[in-house]
C-alpha cells in the first residue's frame, strides 16, 4: 500500500439471543475499543434511535459478541467503507439485522 494508506477492520456485532447482526468498520487498532464505542453511544440520548443502540439498551451489551471479519490496509477511508458495504450486502444486515442502509453510515 501507499504511504497514505489506512489500517482498518471490518467487524460483525452479533446478537447472541436473536442472531441479528450489525456490520461496521473502524480505524481503531482493535474491536474491543470499537465495542466500547458502541457502549458509549448507547448512553447518549442523541443515539437512541440507532437500531444497534436500541438493541443494546434493550437486552444489554453482554448479549453481543464482536468479531473481526477483515483486517487490512486500505487506500483510503472510501475503500474501507466499500469493503464494509460489501459485507453489509453479503450478510444482508439491512433486511436481517441492524444496519439501516447500504451507505455504511448508520
Amino acid at each position: 500500500m501507499t504511504e497514505k494508506s489506512i489500517h482498518g477492520i471490518i467487524y460483525i456485532l452479533h446478537n447472541l439471543e436473536t442472531d441479528s447482526k450489525y456490520i461496521g468498520s473502524t480505524k481503531l487498532p482493535n474491536t474491543t475499543l470499537r465495542l466500547m464505542g458502541h457502549y458509549l453511544a448507547s448512553t447518549q440520548k442523541s443515539k437512541q434511535n440507532i437500531p444497534i443502540v436500541k438493541a443494546m439498551n434493550s437486552i444489554g451489551i453482554e448479549k453481543f459478541y464482536i468479531e473481526e471479519i477483515e483486517r487490512g490496509e486500505y487506500r483510503d477511508k472510501k475503500e474501507l467503507l466499500q469493503r464494509e458495504k460489501h459485507f453489509i450486502m453479503l450478510y444482508d444486515t439491512v433486511n436481517n439485522g441492524y444496519n439501516r442502509n447500504n451507505s455504511c453510515r448508520n
